[in-house]
């Protein structure tokens, strides 16, 4: 036990020390602690209690206490001390001996963007090919709704609707991720009688820079899918931006037509099936009252 040299009487330290320092303390050499690191006053040496005691009562100390910058640790941090220094000696010694690898076998990176930012890890999606300055266009088949806007029946008796359950299926269809096949495969499943379907026929026009080009679409009877006989087309159509395709559509009666829809194509969906390079089918549900659902064409280069 050791206490502050200042006559206080406070222990001069609570912490552990190693057994060497408290060696040199019992010889009379005084230790100032920080205050930080001990209980004392705060700026005095450290003393035995022995020289202490004889400070008290008016002796005097032989060896006068100095300053000393100092911290006193513990056995526990000294041990720890010696276990570090050879792991670091170890890390260090292999660090020294690694070999850096040869410049070939460095990660590739790619080189920097012009501008600033990077390149995507992704694979570029090539550009379209440029458009042709002629193609030909050819109207090939429809897709009509199963029932009228209403839900009566197409060549029905008046009155006479068409269930809701197969309506609710179509518009089921129409929003399936490929919805010509889920719209196909409802009208397929549906079982009509003979004059419960209609009779289309119509126009096509081909609007474009040229001025108007119109063709006559005619199929077989009771249909709700006709294809359109010759097939009609265009030859040297020039594919710009105001070329459109306009489709009307009728049900044939005997006395009073009732009318299908009319639906448009424009230059992007020309494209589209140009780019497709087979029969593209274009959904114009959308457009008009919405009893024309497909329209499928075929543009090839010429």
């Amino acid at each position: 036990m050791h206490v502050c040299a200042c006559g206080c009487g406070r222990p001069a330290c609570r912490l552990g020390a190693s057994r060497r320092i408290w060696d040199e303390l019992e010889g009379g050499v005084g230790l100032t602690l920080r205050p930080a690191a001990s209980r004392c006053c705060g700026h005095h040496a450290i003393v035995p209690r022995r020289q202490h005691e004889s400070l008290r009562d008016g002796g005097a100390l032989e060896t006068v206490a100095a300053p000393c910058s100092r911290r006193v640790r513990s056995p526990v941090m000294l041990k720890r001390a010696v276990w570090c220094v050879p792991i670091a000696a170890v890390l260090l010694s292999a660090c020294a001996t690694s070999e850096p690898r040869p410049r070939s076998q460095w990660p590739a990176y790619p080189p920097p963007v012009p501008g600033g930012g990077v390149y995507s890890t992704s694979s570029p999606t090539p550009p379209p090919p440029p458009l042709p300055a002629f193609v030909r266009l050819t109207i090939l088949d429809a897709t009509i709704r199963v029932s009228k806007i209403d839900g009566s029946k197409w060549d029905g008796l008046p009155g006479e609707k068409v269930s809701p359950t197969v309506i609710a299926g179509l518009a089921r269809a129409l929003g399936a991720s490929n919805p010509y096949t889920a719209v196909i495969g409802v009208l397929g499943s549906v079982s009509f009688g003979v004059t419960e379907r209609p009779e289309p026929f119509g126009f096509a026009d081909l609007l474009s820079n040229q001025g108007n080009q119109r063709l006559t679409l005619n199929a077989d009877r009771d249909t709700l899918t006709p294809i359109w006989q010759g097939p009609p087309s265009w030859s040297h159509v020039p594919l710009g931006p105001n070329t459109r395709i306009r489709i009307s559509l009728w049900d044939k009666d005997l006395v009073n037509h009732d009318p299908i829809g009319v639906a448009e194509l424009n230059a992007e969906h020309l494209a589209a099936a140009l780019h497709a390079r087979q029969v593209y089918q274009v959904r114009v549900a959308e457009q008009d009252n919405g009893q024309i659902l497909f329209i499928g064409i075929s543009v090839m280069a010429e």
